[in-house]
């Protein structure tokens, strides 16, 4: 679920928003970018920072270099205002199903003149919509990583698989030899996305199989580096668990039996194959 949702959730991506902001679109920002700079200790130009956030916050999703770029040389209180003013205007972006400017933000990272905090942001905000994140889980179903000997042991698949398997027909007669990620997510194998996409794939599975008390969640596989990994941890953590823990809480079984019948059924594979989707 990585949530980036694909943890094996791939949520990468953290979603907020400013209630009745008007963004600004081509704005020149060197002066409130200036304002954040000059923020110093025991409260100094905290007040002037605290304006200049609101217009940084309100900016263009295209204005995001230009503030990433005022990281560069900045102490440690304006940076925080200024990272604080990206994610915002990121989160804003993404929530409005907008994109990032991804070709800007690659330039950045790998501009090592930039300092290193900056450019680790930028790739965190690459990281929340890269798509090739959770192609990366993949890996996992798509890699046949048991020897052929093992692969059919007595008793492990229902005894109509095991046919199958014994006349020939292998795994891939019931399960696709190269799994696509929207198959995975249809499956309920992978929930990936922003952390309210990752929610609500795992509620439609939670509604559909009648409800659950437990998730266990495979957070790292395949290529996925430490740093993907623990930052889809974090989001799921943050923005999915709490709600997670509050549809568990308001669990009725009689309401889940009338939901469950009112669902169709789906049969994205077969339930006799799933003892082979697991094995491959």
């Amino acid at each position: 679920m990585r949530l980036q949702k694909y943890s094996i959730i791939r949520s990468w991506v953290l979603l907020g928003a400013l209630a009745g902001a008007h963004w600004l679109h081509g704005a020149d920002l060197s002066g409130p970018i200036a304002d954040i700079r000059s923020v110093g200790a025991e409260g100094s130009g905290n007040a002037a920072a605290s304006s200049a956030w609101r217009t940084l916050a309100a900016a263009d999703v295209a204005s995001l270099p230009a503030i990433l770029k005022a990281m560069d040389g900045a102490n440690d209180l304006a940076a925080n205002w200024l990272r604080s003013a990206i994610e915002t205007i990121t989160d804003r972006e993404l929530k409005a199903g907008g994109r990032l400017p991804g070709p800007e933000l690659k330039s950045f990272l790998l501009d090592t003149q930039h300092h290193s905090r900056a450019r680790r942001l930028a790739f965190e905000l690459l990281a929340r919509v890269d798509p090739e994140g959770a192609e990366k889980l993949l890996w996992y179903m798509r890699s046949n990583k048991v020897a052929p000997q093992f692969q059919n042991p007595p008793g492990y698949h229902p005894p109509a698989v095991a046919s199958m398997i014994m006349k020939g027909a292998g795994a891939d007669a019931i399960v696709p030899a190269a799994p696509t990620l929207d198959d995975q997510i249809a499956r309920g194998n992978v929930f990936a996305g922003t952390p309210d996409q990752v929610f609500a794939q795992i509620k439609a599975f939670w509604e559909y199989s009648g409800g659950f008390g437990h998730l266990l969640m495979m957070g790292q596989a395949g290529f996925l580096t430490r740093e993907e990994t623990m930052r889809s941890m974090e989001l799921f953590a943050k923005e999915v668990y709490p709600r997670l823990k509050e549809l568990n809480a308001n669990y009725d079984e009689n309401r889940m039996k009338e939901l469950r019948r009112s669902l169709p059924d789906k049969q994205a594979a077969s339930p006799d194959a799933l003892g082979v989707d697991f094995v491959r």
